[in-house]
């Protein structure tokens, strides 16, 4: 579950707070809980984070969270994203 996903990743987000320039290659699963941190979402906004395949998403800090760059990669491949029920 994207809970016990988040638990393993805390001591991951402490380590990158720490850091300075950082590239973090991972599933899609484990980007919608770094972007859930750093971006400030809930748990229920979690699982419907956008995180499109082929992209890098750069995250710079900002006042109040982090400003959100994307780069599209042009790589064929379908869209696993599910938008939020109704």
């Amino acid at each position: 579950s994207y809970e016990d996903l988040v638990q393993r990743l805390e001591p991951v987000i402490m380590e990158l707070e720490r850091q300075e320039n950082v590239l973090v290659v991972c599933h899609q699963a484990v980007m919608r809980c770094l972007l859930a941190y750093f971006l400030d979402k809930s748990a229920a906004e979690l699982p419907y984070l956008k995180c499109p395949l082929h992209t890098v998403l750069k995250l710079t800090p900002v006042a109040y969270g982090c400003e959100v760059e994307s780069i599209f990669l042009n790589i064929e491949a379908v869209n696993t994203h599910r938008d939020k029920p109704v």
